[in-house]
């Protein structure tokens, strides 16, 4: 038997298939609509399509660069791709837009790094005195 994090997994990947058809399919009839984007977004980062959740987020930062949400999300997915520098940059451009985000984003900012320094020894020793 599965454990439930590998039946949750599997479930996920089993119905992204139909909704991303489904949101592609409303997306053709309204290409605008920046909330179909942010769920094709959630439901292929939720398939682990990293690179097609990026570009999705890509063109709702593009097409509504004021929103805070779309810049946050597109951090997170560049952050759950390994794409770190990338995703520190699109977290700070959500809390320019939204001082709020700083309350969710600054610990997200702050384990991105100490994840540097310990890739990272150059950026370690630069913060050594």
């Amino acid at each position: 038997m599965a454990a439930p994090d590998d039946r949750f997994y599997a479930e996920t990947l089993s119905i992204a298939p139909w909704q991303r058809a489904n949101l592609e399919a409303a997306l053709a009839a309204r290409p605008d609509d920046v909330k179909l984007h942010l769920d094709l977004a959630r439901v292929e980062l939720n398939a682990h399509d990293f690179d097609a959740a990026v570009a999705t987020l890509r063109k709702v930062t593009a097409g509504a660069p004021q929103l805070a949400i779309g810049w946050f999300n597109l951090g997170w997915t560049l952050e759950q791709a390994d794409r770190l520098d990338e995703a520190r940059e699109a977290y700070g451009q959500a809390i320019e837009l939204d001082g709020r985000m700083r309350l969710q984003i600054e610990p997200r900012l702050a384990v991105l790094e100490a994840a540097k320094r310990l890739v990272d020894p150059a950026a370690d020793a630069a913060l050594r005195w």
